[in-house]
């Protein structure tokens, strides 16, 4: 509410100094005027409170998956990466170095109906999630997220890729 009161009071002085300094003939600038969404004080700090809970959140979920642990030191609060949470960050960049195919698959039209369907494990969401693109790009409908029909017939490239 505090916003909304804010923002009507930054509205009134914008209009107040256009039709201060417009004359009585030139009435252009008032029918151009449009009232401004501003930035406003109350809104930064709901959106900083917002990030910070969100922040907290998220460490708090790191401890307790033993990621992080919390040390004090001079009345300071430290985090650090525990051994399980530097295996997990090691594991996740050798992921992230696999480079998977890229999406330039040329599908074609299909008289026949073509449904795809997989089970890739969580761990190589990665893949599903390429998967899924390029079904998508190509003209697939999902039907579940992980059965997907479409009439399309897919390059012997895509199958190749797929094996790999």
């Amino acid at each position: 509410m505090l916003s909304i009161l804010e923002n009507a009071i930054y509205n009134i002085a914008d209009f107040n100094a256009v039709f201060l300094n417009t004359s009585k003939a030139d009435h252009r600038a008032l029918q151009k005027w449009k009232p401004k969404q501003r930035e406003t004080i109350s809104g930064n700090i709901l959106e900083h409170r917002r990030q910070s809970k969100r922040m907290y959140s998220l460490l708090d979920r790191l401890c307790a998956d033993g990621l992080i642990k919390k040390e004090e030191l001079n009345d300071k609060i430290l985090l650090r990466i525990t051994s399980t949470g530097r295996a997990k960050l090691d594991a996740s960049k050798k992921q992230q170095a696999i480079a998977l195919p890229d999406f330039d698959y040329h599908a074609e039209s299909n008289s026949e109906v073509v449904i795809i369907s997989y089970d890739i494990p969580e761990p190589e969401k990665r893949k599903r999630e390429w998967l899924r693109s390029v079904l998508k790009i190509n003209g697939f409908q999902m039907m579940h997220k992980s059965i997907w029909i479409g009439k399309i017939k897919m390059p012997p490239k895509f199958v190749k890729d797929l094996e790999n």
